[in-house]
């Protein structure tokens, strides 16, 4: 078990094995996601069921238009094509930046990562990781968490053989995650591993999977509550998807356009909830939304301050992420931590973010430079070069 404070800050790079993209490919989807819209609501205003097929939220998004069906439907038309004809224009390297300096497409901007959100985890579920060619997907070693899962479980490193309370010591393993994630992947593949463990009963699993442990500085687009986990991987959830993706749904029947709309509205909701701990937020936010998050990002910086040893996963040492979370300040080698990340392909761009972060030395991590240390200071700094899995695989001391 984890018996010393542990945290794991994860960016894009350790949801992207299971199934989710990176910042850049997530600005191809946003784009592709505009054109499902643009179909979809192109082939409502075709159908004698006009506003059957409306979805209930553009009237949310567009106040102005009075619930105009033909003036919202233009609205949000005229705001899918702005937004790809933007990023198109832009490309920008992330999503976030982008929707950070074009406040007016922010919530319509949401809505269509959630979309993109929503997809990839359909996918990925009944295909394994997507970002890989379709021979590889199911056979390939993606699933990280597993290292971290039989950690868990572990019994107590004083107490070896007392198998028979792993159950019920569970819930004091002193290990949080903090991710800049919007997926929820996370909480879903391990309180999977969790649930089909038999000394753990229901009532410890949900006790672990909690917002406390598990911190979404950014948002998600699910909750952590078990209904939600559970419902993840149930085919009625992802019909809706499904239907709504399939290459000949314009030319459907009136139930598939009914589903489609049920779809976009699931997904504004995902995407703008009020509530504080779900919903997407955005660098910058929209009108100070950023700290509506307040809570989670002081919990953050209250776990990582207190851990031994930290782990950063796939995470490209952003700056503004940097300073949100003050990890200059409580990662710095004065700290005396332990602390492990990636760099997959050894990128001197992160090298040198990391070697700055830490040391205040753009070289201390360029080149071969994997690991450092000093015999009279209590600190330990490792890099790996390999993806999230084969870093624990093959890198990282045991956890």
């Amino acid at each position: 078990m984890f018996e010393k404070e542990t945290v794991f800050i994860l960016g894009a790079g350790a949801s992207w094995h299971y199934g989710y993209p990176t910042g850049e490919e997530l600005v191809k989807k946003v784009i592709e996601a505009t054109n499902f819209i643009e179909k979809h609501l192109n082939q409502k205003r075709r159908s004698a069921f006009y506003g059957d097929f409306t979805p209930d939220f553009i009237a949310k998004a567009f106040p102005n238009t009075q619930n105009d069906i033909v003036e919202s439907t233009k609205s949000l038309l005229d705001v899918c094509e702005n937004i790809r004809n933007k990023l198109i224009i832009i490309n920008p390297p992330v999503i976030d930046y982008f929707l950070r300096d074009n406040p007016a497409l922010q919530m319509i901007g949401k809505f269509l990562i959630a979309m993109v959100i929503k997809d990839c985890e359909y996918k990925s579920l009944k295909e394994g990781n997507i970002n890989k060619p379709t021979d590889d997907r199911k056979k390939a070693n993606d699933h990280w968490l597993r290292f971290i899962i039989y950690q868990l479980l572990a019994p107590r490193h004083n107490n070896p053989l007392d198998t028979e309370n792993i159950g019920h010591h569970l819930c004091e393993n002193k290990v949080s995650f903090i991710t800049f994630n919007y997926d929820t992947s996370l909480e879903y593949k391990i309180y999977q591993s969790l649930s089909n463990t038999e000394v753990i009963n229901s009532d410890i699993c949900n006790g672990f999977i909690n917002e406390d442990r598990f911190i979404h500085i950014y948002g998600k687009v699910n909750s952590n509550d078990r209904s939600t986990i559970e419902s993840t991987n149930t085919v009625s959830t992802y019909n809706l998807w499904e239907q709504f993706n399939k290459d000949s749904w314009s030319e459907g029947t009136s139930n598939k356009m009914r589903t489609n709309k049920v779809f976009l509205d699931y997904c504004y909701d995902l995407a703008t909830t009020k509530d504080k701990n779900k919903g997407i937020k955005t660098i910058g936010g929209i009108n100070g939304e950023k700290h509506d998050n307040e809570v989670a990002i002081n919990n953050a910086k209250r776990k990582i301050e207190a851990a031994k040893t930290v782990y950063i996963l796939g995470y490209g040492f952003d700056k503004q992420n940097n300073e949100l979370l003050e990890l200059g300040g409580l990662l710095n080698y004065t700290k005396e931590k332990r602390i492990l990340f990636t760099n997959f392909g050894n990128h001197e761009r992160i090298n040198k973010k990391a070697g700055k972060l830490f040391f205040d030395d753009y070289n201390a991590f360029s080149g071969n430079k994997l690991v450092k240390t000093h015999e009279d200071e209590d600190y330990y700094y490792e890099k790996s070069i390999k993806n999230v899995y084969d870093a624990f695989a093959y890198d990282f001391d045991a956890i």
